[in-house]
Parts: structure tokens; C-alpha cells; sequence
């Protein structure tokens, strides 16, 4: 469900800043998932008229250069496809993207509480809520 949900955060991001077109997108090749969700970013792009830069990071020291290359593409926003390193790094993230007066989209609210633009994504709180009712009660 979360690949799905990229397009909808590329949408919100739009919504809130109708003039970006150009966004770096983070992904983490070593996340299964990402290769999916680059597919449905680069959908709802053509859609939005936004064009997207893709970078690559596998590891914590490689986000200075991501930067260094969102930088060279000019881009307007960073995408932060959600993944367990990112999440890991967000405040390295988030210091760097305000740093580059990049605006930072990611799934998770503590990117968003800690200074990126905004977050769009599932209540891990409430879920986990959820879980434990029905583990009690079945």
C-alpha cells in the first residue's frame, strides 16, 4: 500500500506549491518495494507536469552527495521515498533540506514536526492500535 500511496504525496505536494516542477526523488535501491514505487511516482508526474530526478542512497554517507545532485537538477522539492534509512537519517535530512531551502515531502509526521514541508501516509500509531485490539480480541 505505500507505493500507492506515492502518487498522492507528489499530488498533496503540488496542491501545496502549485509552482514546483522539479522534484529529486530519494530511494533506496535495497528496498523491494521503491522499484514499484518509482513506477507510480513517475505516473502521477507526467500527470502533475512535474519532473522527476531520481537518486539513488544506500547508505547514510551518501546524502550529501543526493543533495549535491538535487542541487545540480535544480529541483524544487525533495521526495523522500519512506524507507527505514531515510527514516533513520531524518534529521541529517531534514537539516540538509533546509539548508538547500529544499521543501521535504516524506510519509512519516516526524519528518513534517521536525521541519519538512509535509507528510502524507498511515498512522503508524494507529495501527498499531488497531493491531493489538485485534490480537486481544481474536
Amino acid at each position: 500500500m505505500s507505493e500507492e500511496l506515492s502518487p498522492k504525496r507528489l499530488q498533496v505536494l503540488k496542491e501545496a506549491m502549485p509552482q514546483v516542477t522539479r522534484v529529486t526523488v530519494l530511494w533506496n535501491p535495497g528496498t523491494s518495494f521503491h522499484v514499484r514505487a518509482i513506477e507510480y511516482l513517475k505516473k502521477a508526474a507526467s500527470s502533475l507536469s512535474m519532473e522527476l530526478k531520481f537518486v539513488s542512497v544506500r547508505t547514510p554517507e551518501e546524502i550529501d552527495a543526493a543533495f549535491l545532485a538535487a542541487g545540480r537538477a535544480q529541483a524544487q522539492a525533495l521526495y523522500v521515498i519512506e524507507d527505514l534509512l531515510f527514516y533513520n537519517q531524518r534529521i541529517a535530512l531534514i537539516k540538509r533540506a533546509l539548508s538547500f531551502h529544499l521543501p521535504l515531502v516524506y510519509s512519516a509526521k516526524e519528518f513534517a514536526e521536525g521541519g519538512g514541508l509535509l507528510s502524507y501516509g498511515l498512522s503508524y500509531e494507529d495501527l498499531m492500535r488497531r493491531s493489538a485490539i485485534y490480537v486481544d480480541t481474536h
